[in-house]
């Protein structure tokens, strides 16, 4: 939950740093790419339920999003109590 909280920490700061009127622009073809990255003694809740807004997104411009984790090493990952 550490590397969750300093990747979300870490986005809040680079949005706040952009320029008012700099937006993030979505790709014109094909989904959104959203990364989560998990660690060992991630909590699965803490993964699951933001992954689980992206992949049900209903938007009207039909903006699809493909949700994935990375992890600093490919072996599986021990979640937390």
């Amino acid at each position: 939950m550490r590397v969750i909280g300093v990747a979300i920490l870490l986005v809040a700061t680079c949005a706040r740093a952009a320029p008012a009127d700099v937006r993030l622009l979505l790709p014109k073809s094909g989904p959104v790419k959203v990364a989560f990255v998990v660690s060992d003694n991630a909590t699965l809740i803490d993964i699951a339920g933001p992954m689980q807004v992206f992949d049900q997104v209903q938007s009207p411009d039909k903006t699809e999003f493909q949700t994935f984790t990375v992890s600093e090493k490919r072996r599986p990952i021990k979640e937390g109590r």
